[in-house]
């Protein structure tokens, strides 16, 4: 059961991270802040897709399908604030020294 375990917490990290570059490459092109458009939804896709792998794959249970979903945001919501809140404030600092001057 931990390979299993283990195995679908590498694979749901790699669909995050292929999830968020691809959304913020195509909403990049059009918005400013197409990565934080990208990151509402690519955190709700993964939390889903990470709540089913584990369901179906890792836990293999049955039934109670919503009542379990809840559960599994109510562990992420807190995180995924978190997220939202310092994201633009992390894009913000990088762009500010990647473009200062005394680092080239």
């Amino acid at each position: 059961m931990f390979s299993k375990y283990l195995l679908v917490g590498v694979w749901n990290t790699v669909f995050g991270f292929v999830a968020y570059s691809f959304l913020t490459y195509l909403f990049t092109r059009n918005y400013e802040q197409g990565y934080f458009f990208a990151a509402v939804i690519s955190y709700a896709l993964g939390v889903t897709h990470s709540y089913l792998t584990y369901k179906f794959f890792v836990f293999k249970t049955r039934g109670n399908y919503l009542a379990e979903y809840i559960k599994c945001w109510s562990v992420y919501l807190l995180g995924y604030l978190g997220y939202l809140m310092f994201l633009p404030l992390s894009v913000e600092c990088i762009k500010f020294i990647l473009s200062s001057s005394y680092l080239f």
